[in-house]
């Protein structure tokens, strides 16, 4: 089955002018010619995976080039029946998307940003580490003492330095 362009702009909330953006940004869906449709399923369910990443996670069109081609590919390559329950991960930094067995109904039904906090934390140690005074930073790893945050009695905090 194949669906026009209309059908599609329908199915996906796409107003023209969106789709036109989206059609000199993006990479990786059919340019047909004439106006029969040109559309498979596997192009609509892509379109509406990147409209969800745009709508419900504020990922900008522009952000999804790269990552746009892949979705189509890995849309078209299965049927629905068999990707109702996966999910499309899509990494906007390696620029990669996969499709993956969906794990409990933890996720939701909508679309999810996923942060690894490894890189996260470890930039936030990289720029504490580097702040730091020399006598708390010289403390022995296995040493569990607390520093004073700020001065005011009220804002101030204990922090436990575990490692």
């Amino acid at each position: 089955m194949r669906y026009t362009l209309g059908q599609l702009r329908e199915a996906v909330g796409l107003s023209k002018d969106a789709f036109r953006h989206w059609k000199r940004v993006l990479t990786g869906f059919p340019h047909g010619q004439g106006h029969g449709p040109i559309f498979s399923p596997g192009d609509v369910l892509a379109f509406a995976v990147l409209r969800r990443l745009t709508e419900t996670c504020g990922v900008r069109v522009g952000q999804l080039r790269a990552v746009s081609g892949p979705v189509f590919a890995l849309c078209n390559e299965t049927h629905w029946e068999l990707l109702v329950k996966r999910m499309i991960v899509v990494d906007l930094g390696s620029q990669e998307c996969v499709v993956l067995p969906q794990t409990g109904a933890a996720l939701g039904d909508s679309a999810v940003v996923v942060c690894p906090l490894a890189p996260v934390i470890a930039g936030l140690r990289d720029v504490f580490l580097a702040s730091t005074p020399l006598s708390v930073a010289a403390k022995p790893p296995g040493d569990a003492g607390a520093a004073r945050v700020g001065t005011d009695r009220r804002a101030s905090r204990i922090c436990e330095l575990k490692r």
